[in-house]
This record gives structure tokens, C-alpha cells and sequence, in this order.
């Protein structure tokens, strides 16, 4: 039994730090992404060490349960920890009324609204609206608001790097 536990331990701690590693080298962190692969192969080496000496259908399950269990919490971290984010809902009313009806609202409902002058399909002039959120729950808002005056939008997320 504490074999299986030490197996376990192993392979999720491979599995995750290996994932982050992944994760690490997208961000462009070059140094903590080579760290953790390094880490990760000696948790690797260890447990086929162990492997090699237990390959019962037991150590076979709790490896795949760790593997499972290992990514989804690297991936669970890396978002609760990435800070800057901002989701930008573009919206391009058909008049002008419109959009200045719906840039309000959206003020008073503490969402940040940035305006620019445009021109819709018939040439006339229209507000471009685009509106941020910084939670998903301020994007179902912004969503919520937007189905009211039926008004086609596009969203898009903006992740800062520094």
C-alpha cells in the first residue's frame, strides 16, 4: 500500500510540474520552463525505478489516476494564478441612438466603455463601442445587456505579458 502511495505521489508531482513546464515555455519563461523539465525527469526516473519493480494492474491504475489528476491541477493553477486579463467586447450598433443608449448603460452598470466615431452600412455616423470586462461574470453583463438591443458583437481576450 505504501508503495501505491509513493507511486502516486510521484507521477502526480511529474505530471504537473511537467505540465507547468509546458505552460512556463508558452509564457516565455524560458528558465523556470528548463527548471521544472529537470525536475520533472528526475520524479520520471524514480518512478520507473519503482515501475520497474511493481508493474501490477494496482501501481498501472493509480499511475493513470496521478497522470489525470497531475494535469488538471497544473492547468487549474496556472489560470487561478494568471492576473491580467481583459476580455473586449466590440459592438457596432446600427444608429447612433442606439449607441449612445447602450454606452450608457453599460457606464451605469460600472462597465469600462470606450466610443469612436464610425459609419455603418449606409454611411451614417455611429458609435463603436467597446466595452471591457475582467470577469466573466462582468462579460455575461455586458452579454446580457447586448441581447436586449439586439445588436451583433464580437469578444475577444486580451492577456497582458510583461
Amino acid at each position: 500500500m505504501n508503495n501505491l502511495i509513493w507511486l502516486f505521489i510521484m507521477k502526480l508531482l511529474d505530471t504537473a510540474i511537467g505540465a507547468l513546464k509546458n505552460i512556463f515555455m508558452i509564457k516565455g519563461k524560458h528558465f523556470l520552463s528548463a527548471l521544472s523539465n529537470s525536475v520533472s525527469y528526475l520524479f520520471y526516473i524514480l518512478l520507473m525505478k519503482q515501475l520497474m519493480s511493481d508493474t501490477s494492474v494496482s501501481s498501472i491504475i493509480v499511475t493513470l489516476m496521478a497522470v489525470f489528476l497531475g494535469q488538471y491541477l497544473a492547468q487549474y493553477m496556472a489560470d487561478k494564478f494568471e492576473k491580467d486579463k481583459v476580455w473586449k467586447i466590440s459592438i457596432t450598433p446600427e444608429t447612433k441612438k442606439i449607441s449612445k443608449l447602450l454606452a450608457d448603460e453599460l457606464r451605469e452598470r460600472n462597465i469600462p466603455v470606450q466610443t469612436c466615431v464610425c459609419y455603418n452600412s449606409h454611411l451614417e455616423e455611429v458609435l463603436n463601442i467597446s466595452a471591457f470586462a475582467e470577469t466573466r461574470e462582468e462579460t455575461l453583463v455586458v452579454q446580457e445587456i447586448l441581447k436586449n438591443y439586439k445588436v451583433k458583437f464580437n469578444i475577444v481576450e486580451i492577456r497582458n505579458r510583461f
